[in-house]
C-alpha cells in the first residue's frame, strides 16, 4: 500500500452487543444468507414502478387539495365578522381536525392501491404493499386474476398501468398495475 492512500474500511451492518467480537476486517462479509434447502427456486420480483409513481402523485394532489380548501375555509372565516370568536375557534380547529384525517385517510387508500412489487413463483404470487405488507395469493387452479380496466399514459401516470382483480381461496382484491405485470397470468377483457 503506498504512502498516504486511503484504506477501504469495512463496516458491519448487524448491530453488536457491546463488548462482542466483530468480523475481522480480512474477512469478506457474506451479503445474504444462502437461500433455503427447499428445493424450489427463489420467486421472481417484478417492480411497480409507474402504478406506484401515480398513487404518490394522485396522494400528494388529493392532500394538496384538501389542504387548500382548509385553508380557503380557515381566511373566509378570520374575515367573517364572528372571526376569532371562541365558538369560531373551535369550529375552524374541528374543521382542521376533519381536514387532517380526511387528507390522511385519502392518502393511505391511493397508496395502498398500488403494491410496490409483486413476487411470482410457481405455487403463488405474493404481492408487497406500499407500507411492506405481504399478501399471499395460492396456487394457479384456486386462484383468477382480470385485467379490469387500462389507463394510459398521463400526467399523473409515467406508463400505462392497468386495474388487476387478483382472487384466490374466497378473497378478492383489486390494484393498480404496471400494464403487462402479470401479462402471461390474467384474463384479458
Amino acid at each position: 500500500m503506498a504512502a498516504g492512500a486511503a484504506r477501504p474500511i469495512r463496516l458491519s451492518r448487524a448491530p453488536t452487543r457491546a463488548g462482542a467480537p466483530t468480523a475481522p476486517a480480512d474477512r469478506p462479509v457474506d451479503p445474504a444468507p444462502p437461500p433455503a434447502a427447499t428445493g424450489s427456486p427463489a420467486p421472481e420480483r417484478r417492480e411497480n414502478r409507474a402504478a406506484t409513481r401515480r398513487a404518490r402523485r394522485l396522494a400528494l394532489l388529493f392532500v394538496v387539495g384538501i389542504a387548500v380548501l382548509f385553508l380557503a375555509f380557515a381566511l373566509a372565516e378570520r374575515t367573517s365578522a364572528t372571526g376569532g370568536s371562541p365558538g369560531a375557534l373551535f369550529d375552524l380547529w374541528l374543521t382542521g381536525g376533519i381536514a387532517l384525517l380526511v387528507a390522511l385517510a385519502g392518502a393511505i387508500l391511493t397508496l395502498t392501491s398500488a403494491p410496490t412489487a409483486v413476487e411470482l413463483s410457481a405455487d403463488a404470487i405474493v404481492v408487497v404493499g406500499v407500507f411492506g405488507g405481504r399478501r399471499r395469493f395460492g396456487s394457479a387452479p384456486n386462484r383468477s386474476i382480470r385485467t379490469l380496466r387500462r389507463m394510459p399514459v398521463g400526467w399523473l401516470t409515467p406508463g400505462a398501468i392497468e386495474s388487476v382483480e387478483i382472487a384466490a381461496g374466497g378473497v378478492r382484491r383489486t390494484y393498480l398495475m404496471d400494464e403487462g405485470l402479470l401479462a402471461p397470468l390474467a384474463e384479458r377483457p
